[in-house]
């Protein structure tokens, strides 16, 4: 008896040597069913990050991405928390939506950072204000001073045009 390849593959299922792969014979799934599950990931992956992201990555995560990207505006969308939000807002330069981004996050660095989106909006009574608050919550802060007098200079500025 030969112990070559038999072209019957179903009549010769005893032969330990014989090599079949028979329809019915499931042994090779535990193989094969990693391989095609990373091939699955690989092939989400590259049909877009984006719907990769999705799967793995929390909004604020995929917000983080985008920001350090320079995708400030897919930031701002896809940022849950305020001043992460705001920030990517006020690099896009919608300075009145990060002001009020920022306004859901009623802190000291929250109102600075108002203060700062109403200056660069051009609207100095209102970053006056911010400025003030920020100050009350956190008295001595250079940078909020700072910024407070570039406001009322450049308020001042604008009522004497």
């Amino acid at each position: 008896r030969s112990h070559g390849m038999n072209s019957d593959a179903h009549t010769n299922r005893d032969d330990p040597q014989q090599v079949t792969l028979a329809a019915s014979d499931r042994s090779w799934l535990p193989y094969w069913f990693p391989g095609v599950l990373i091939l699955a990931g690989v092939v989400l992956v590259a049909a877009g990050f984006r719907y990769g992201m999705d799967l793995w990555l929390t909004p604020d995560q995929q917000g983080r991405l985008h920001f350090a990207r320079g995708e400030f505006s897919e930031a701002a969308a896809t940022f849950r928390k305020p001043m992460w939000q705001g920030a990517a807002l006020y690099r896009d330069g919608e300075f009145e939506k990060a002001a009020q981004a920022f306004t859901r996050h009623d802190t000291d660095q929250g109102q600075f950072n108002q203060g700062n989106s109403w200056l660069m909006h051009g609207d100095y009574k209102q970053a006056i204000v911010c400025y003030d608050q920020a100050l009350e919550k956190r008295p001595g802060w250079k940078e909020a001073e700072e910024n407070k007098q570039l406001a009322i200079a450049r308020a001042a500025m604008v009522s004497w045009s």
